[in-house]
């Protein structure tokens, strides 16, 4: 009985805790709502020029409660797998995934909610280096990721291969764009890792079973 698992809870309380979180930037630019133009970027290019503009109500609405649906997506897809299988979350690993919408949430709000109200910042490089963290951090976690946890069908024998495999691309990846991430070569040098990373997971996906 010491030994027997407790079923994982599917609505958890780091999945209410970063969901409200994600009320943050909503609340914000319900406060700031008459010193907002009409208009606010909702999309950059790769040089950091906005290149698409949409209503307030846009930023300030419909893309928290876009992140509040992505968030809900991260964080049912791990605790329904998990409680189907009888399985705990213990890797800390989920934990990263769970906790990027909000991350991710705020730190499109603050690109936006300050060039809009005349601030000068370059969104290339703020994104790059966090995604280059990001990156940083699963290749830390993903050797103790759980077998249950991955997508791809592997044998015993080469799952620690596949773990250390991948750990290690996602690591590299991430420190190779995070030293570039304020130069202006920075987004596409973080595009080319990622583009590395998907075909090395492409790679042992395919050599996972032999």
């Amino acid at each position: 009985m010491m030994n027997e698992k407790k079923p994982n809870k599917i609505i958890d309380v780091t999945f209410i805790l970063s969901t409200l979180l994600c009320f943050g930037p909503m609340i914000y630019g319900l406060i700031m709502w008459k010193k907002l133009p009409e208009q606010m970027p909702i999309h950059f290019n790769a040089d950091g020029n906005v290149d698409s503009w949409g209503g307030r109500w846009m930023n300030v609405i419909l893309f928290p409660l876009l992140m509040i649906l992505g968030n809900a997506i991260v964080h049912l897809s791990f605790n329904i797998k998990a409680s189907k299988m009888g399985e705990n979350v213990n890797s800390k690993l989920p934990y990263v995934f769970k906790w990027f919408m909000p991350v991710l949430c705020y730190t499109i709000s603050f690109i936006v909610y300050s060039y809009s109200l005349g601030k000068e910042i370059d969104p290339t490089k703020i994104v790059t280096t966090i995604c280059s963290i990001l990156f940083i951090i699963i290749g830390n976690y993903f050797p103790k990721l759980e077998k249950w946890m991955l997508n791809i069908p592997v044998k015993d024998e080469n799952l620690t291969w596949v773990k250390r495999t991948l750990g290690w691309a996602f690591m590299i990846a991430g420190l190779v764009s995070l030293i570039f991430s304020f130069t202006p070569a920075g987004i596409w040098v973080f595009l080319g890792a990622t583009g590395v990373v998907v075909v090395e997971v492409f790679y042992c996906a395919s050599k996972a079973e032999q």
